[in-house]
């Protein structure tokens, strides 16, 4: 392919080979830029985060852990009420099915 490219003349330095070649030069360039800034502002798509969190987010955080133990007090306290004490003897857990060894 190249041979017949050779003797049609398009690969001679000429001014429209030259032309061509700075354009897409500039143009590679140009999309290279602007990907480049766009990762150095967000690397791997991740977005920069601020370096203090505002003073409101501490008064919210405390709320949601109060919050996040008020719930799980009554989670438990609802087990306890639901289930009773759950046995603290491994044997005392009832294994398989109800009834499976009378069928055996």
């Amino acid at each position: 392919m190249s041979v017949l490219l050779a003797e049609d003349g398009a690969l001679e330095p000429g001014s429209s080979l030259v032309f061509w070649t700075a354009l897409t030069a500039l143009l590679a360039a140009f999309v290279l830029w602007r990907a480049i800034r766009r990762l150095a502002a967000e690397p791997f798509g991740i977005p920069q985060q601020a370096a203090l969190p505002p003073p409101a987010g501490k008064d919210e955080r405390s709320e949601a852990e109060k919050r996040l133990a008020e719930h799980q007090e009554a989670v438990a306290a609802y087990r306890r009420e639901a289930f009773g004490p759950l046995p603290k003897d491994a044997q005392a857990v009832p294994r398989g099915r109800p009834g499976a060894a009378k069928k055996a």
